[in-house]
């Protein structure tokens, strides 16, 4: 396993540490058969390992990969079906919101509106998991080295064992399995973690399932850190120089790695993968180079490695022993490892128009299908609990008829500013920070996406005039044009931008019916209804939409749409105007395209540690257009 000091020991892209950083291999569960399409636009079959087509042209979604002889469709609502592995495909089961696929014969899932279950190959729930060790789970990642990492709804994080057993307390702000034992950070540290402050101090635990220490590490004492077979190697920095040393878990020295080494990826046995500024080798703890470093990428591969040779024209992928000696014949665009199917056959890219299933020398199998495109996933990296309190929803977003997410219509623009700097992720140092007022000079509106439970929550927030001027200049703005870049980026560093005296003058806030939201529009739309009626009086409304009157002349709308359900609140000219027969009978679309549904499958683990999610499907403007279609209407 990899880990980084130098971006806070990739907290923020955690679901990626867990799922694909462990260097060295981990066991493996044989996959026995993929999912493949032979046209662009065809239907999708599956495919044995060894080439024999099972169903061809059957499925219109993509299915997963079979294991334990059960595999998993989408239907068109975007719920997961679990299949036999026949030639007559039958169904098994219920319909899941998300699926890990099999492990070892157990498979976790959710049901809709339900919490985390371990199922059996035929359905039968073995185990419910929307508590473990007294705590309510939020998310569990699918099964690594046999083991599941689960996060409580206070986001500590612990595992699982594939009978659902907790063999590790959620009390670590960082985990994940390494080899049959973990590496977590202790919750204590969990404030440092997520500080701003540089360097941070904490404590890395690598420990057994029994709980038993066999190393700590502190934060100051290594750049980089990779483990694997009861080793590990630790990168150090003295005068800008970086060195690799390897020890034992007794804190015994090993092996110092030449200081041509500058990287060191992963670990197997006494042999390890490391990349000087040519490229990337193999080396063993002798110090003996196996593989010279000639490779533009090198990764383990069972008894084999799998290099990536680049050039000028295009990059190719082949099979080396241990000695560097190539292994069959062939170079392939992309080899997928064996090691993650049976371990005795792989998937190659052939070209461009498709791919093969081959054996370990490259050679192809016999009576396989043509295949243009080829699907192994086992399902969900994240399996979330599917039980949403809605009010809990709105009070997390700070949802109220004053105002929303901390910010009220008291909120001036510098505070509203900051708050949008803080939270959108769009500013990412301390002099972009010192330049918001100039950044922001041409301004009236504020728009960022916010992930609240899982569940991503648009808002927009509308100021009656411009943020910020500059205090010179006609209407406070100065002639960028006549300024070169220098000239301009040392304008906008002065303090000659000040914050205008502007407040909001509306607040704007959207929901669409993803991951979590799908089938929960019309109950959202209820709650919102519910908490505008405690402090306004219904204007006009119908079953699709309501127009409030609030105090201190403020006005709202709420409407429910096929895909999303919005609310806008504050100064609204001309609402008394606005037509809302156009929402009457509306409701939710839930026949969405799988595609839709997945977008944000992956969030949870991963986004809790993140910084605010500023991307969304609507430019910054949707909500000034919903108000102006209303208006037209």
């Amino acid at each position: 396993m990899k880990v980084s000091n130098l971006f806070t020991l990739l907290l923020l892209a955690i679901s990626a540490t867990i799922t694909s950083a462990c260097s060295s291999e981990s066991p493996s569960h044989e996959i026995e058969a993929l999912a493949f399409r032979s046209s662009e636009s065809g239907r999708w079959g599956i495919v044995s390992m060894d080439g024999e087509v099972i169903v061809r042209d059957y499925f219109k979604n993509e299915p997963t990969v079979a294991m334990d002889g059960r595999y998993f469709v989408k239907n068109d609502e975007g719920l997961w079906e679990m299949y036999d592995l026949s030639a007559q495909p039958q169904k098994k089961g219920g319909k899941y919101v998300y699926t890990s696929g099999f492990y070892h014969g157990r498979a976790l899932v959710t049901e809709r509106n339900q919490g985390i279950s371990l199922i059996d190959t035929e359905g039968k729930v073995l185990k419910r998991l929307d508590r473990i060790a007294n705590k309510s789970v939020e998310e569990i990642a699918s099964f690594d080295q046999g083991y599941a990492i689960f996060m409580t709804t206070d986001s500590l994080y612990g595992a699982i064992d594939e009978n659902g057993t907790c063999v590790v307390q959620p009390s670590y702000c960082y985990l994940v399995p390494d080899e049959g034992n973990f590496v977590g950070i202790p919750k204590q540290y969990k404030k440092v973690i997520l500080s701003d402050d540089s360097p941070r101090k904490y404590a890395l635990d690598l420990f057994d399932k029994s709980g038993r220490m066999l190393h700590q590490f502190q934060s100051s004492e290594f750049e980089e850190l990779t483990t694997g077979n009861d080793k590990f190697a630790i990168a150090t920095k003295q005068k800008d120089k970086e060195s690799w040393t390897f020890y034992n878990f007794k804190g015994d020295t090993l092996f110092r790695c030449p200081d041509n080494v500058k990287n060191i990826t992963a670990i197997k046995g006494n042999n390890f993968i490391y990349s000087n500024r040519k490229g990337f080798g193999l080396m063993n703890l002798n110090g003996e180079i196996l593989i010279p470093a000639q490779y533009a990428d090198l990764e383990f591969d069972g008894d084999y490695l799998i290099a990536t040779i680049e050039s000028n024209v295009d990059r190719k992928s082949i099979w080396l022993n241990q000695y560097g000696q190539k292994v069959g014949s062939e170079a392939f665009e992309a080899i997928y490892k064996a090691s993650d199917f049976d371990n005795e056959h792989a998937v190659v890219k052939v070209n461009e128009m498709g791919y093969s299933l081959v054996d370990l020398k490259g050679n192809p199998l016999k009576h396989q299908p043509d295949m243009v495109e080829v699907g192994w996933k086992k399902g969900d990296d994240f399996i979330q609990s599917d039980i949403i309190d809605l009010n809990e929803l709105l009070n997390k977003l700070k949802f109220s008829s004053q105002g929303v997410d901390g910010l009220s219509f008291r909120s001036s623009a510098e505070d509203g500013a900051k708050h949008w700097a803080e939270v959108s992720g769009e500013i990412e140092d301390e002099e972009a920070l010192e330049m918001l007022p100039a950044l922001l000079r041409n301004r009236a509106d504020l728009t960022y996406t916010l992930n609240v439970m899982g569940i991503k929550t648009e808002l927009y927030v509308e100021y009656n005039q411009l943020l910020s001027r500059h205090k010179a200049g006609k209407n406070g703005l100065f002639p960028t044009s006549e300024l070169d870049y220098e000239a301009e980026r040392e304008e906008m560093m002065s303090h000659n931008f000040v914050w205008n005296d502007t407040y909001p003058m509306s607040f704007a806030m959207k929901i669409a019916n993803k991951g979590k939201m799908h089938g929960r529009l019309r109950p959202l739309f209820n709650a919102i209804v519910a908490r505008l009626q405690q402090t306004g009086s219904l204007m006009k409304g119908n079953n699709g939409a309501k127009i409030f009157k609030l105090k201190d002349g403020h006005h709202a709308i709420v409407a429910l749409e096929p895909h999303s359900v919005f609310v806008i609140w504050g100064k609204i000219d001309g609402i008394e105007d606005y037509n809302i027969e156009i929402f009457k009978n509306h409701k939710e679309n839930l026949n969405i395209t799988s595609e839709e549904l997945s977008e944000d499958m992956t969030d949870g683990l991963s986004e809790q540690m993140m910084m605010e999610d500023s991307s969304s499907e609507d430019s910054p403007l949707s909500f000034k257009e919903t108000i102006a279609n209303l208006r037209n209407k």
